[in-house]
């Protein structure tokens, strides 16, 4: 299993480095939207390239997202405010920017992803085959709206091995989540596809079924409020430990001393300064917290791993 790292706004190309040589990625995720100034939208990245560069030099493999969420969730947001949307690229433009983007810079990358400007299945696949009759050929993405048999045989038909699939849109609850993805596996192995779950990053649904692949950006995230991630194989869960020597807006709760003590004890006996890892401040701190959490989301991969590898098929045991 891959598991693509997404995320990390604030990288360059001395802390993708940083990470890279400290072997807490193997595999990335960067989105257009980030490294390309698309007309009206905030999210560009002027130091994102070079993380990217990084990347490649130290062959890194790529997923590279189209950057369509952001997107999508900035128009509604102007929408909702009832703001001007002229300076924002239409849904024609955007994707005619993907499509030369991808025709320049595709190689590069391990493999890119479809243009999902909705989560409607029949609305993505029109959209799909588009962008394959423009000359490009992304990975197709499934939101679980409609028939999933209906639409993994489309993709087959066009010669795809590899699907997207993200959370079922419309089933809510762990047992409906259990349904959908149960049964889209049974499907994949039928046509003899694989699966890519869209920020499915939980050990519940990574170690529950046999994904090719899955990407998350929630190593950094936690790492830019201050937090660290620890994987425990005994229980299959992932703890989030807020570890900031400081409160700060996104804290729920501070950490007793008893605990704070225990988790001191695991991270320096992984040799990882504790006390540097605290600090909310510092270029340091934050750099060893990606550290230390990308190191930890390798474990839960490799476990994963290793449990698919010793039995094939679908792994419930979690349920």
């Amino acid at each position: 299993m891959r598991m693509y790292s997404s995320g990390w706004q604030a990288s360059n190309a001395k802390r993708e480095l940083a990470v890279i040589k400290a072997g807490a990625i193997r595999w990335r995720c960067f989105s257009f939207a980030s490294v390309f100034k698309i007309p009206g939208l905030p999210y560009y990245l002027p130091h994102a390239q070079g993380a990217v560069d990084a990347c490649i030099k130290h062959k890194i493999p790529i997923m590279f997202d189209s950057g369509v969420f952001g997107y999508r969730s900035y128009k509604l947001s102007l929408l909702k405010q009832k703001k001007d949307l002229s300076k924002l690229v239409s849904e024609d433009q955007f994707i005619q920017l993907y499509v030369d983007y991808i025709k320049k810079n595709g190689h590069l990358y391990d493999w890119f992803v479809t243009v999902d400007l909705d989560k409607v299945a029949e609305d993505i696949y029109n959209r799909h085959c588009k962008l394959e009759a423009m000359g490009i050929r992304p990975t197709p993405v499934f939101h679980g709206d409609d028939s999933a048999a209906e639409y993994l045989r489309r993709y087959h038909d066009l010669g795809h091995t590899l699907v997207c699939a993200g959370t079922a849109t419309g089933r809510s609850g762990q047992k409906m989540q259990k349904h959908y993805l149960d049964e889209i596996f049974n499907l994949a192995e039928k046509f003899g596809m694989r699966l890519h779950g869209l920020a499915l990053t939980s050990p519940f649904v990574m170690l529950g079924w046999n994904w090719w692949s899955v990407d998350s950006s929630s190593w950094s995230r936690a790492a830019g409020y201050g937090s660290i991630f620890v994987f425990d194989e005994n229980t299959h869960r992932m703890s989030t430990y807020h570890i900031s020597d400081r409160s700060t807006k996104g804290e729920v709760a501070k950490m007793n001393p008893a605990l704070v003590e225990r988790v001191r004890e695991q991270v320096e006996a992984e040799g990882y300064d504790f006390d540097i890892m605290r600090q909310i401040d510092g270029e340091d701190a934050f750099v060893l917290r990606h550290i230390w959490n990308g190191k930890q989301m390798l474990k839960l991969t490799d476990y994963a791993t290793k449990l698919h590898g010793e039995k094939s098929g679908n792994w419930n045991f979690l349920i």
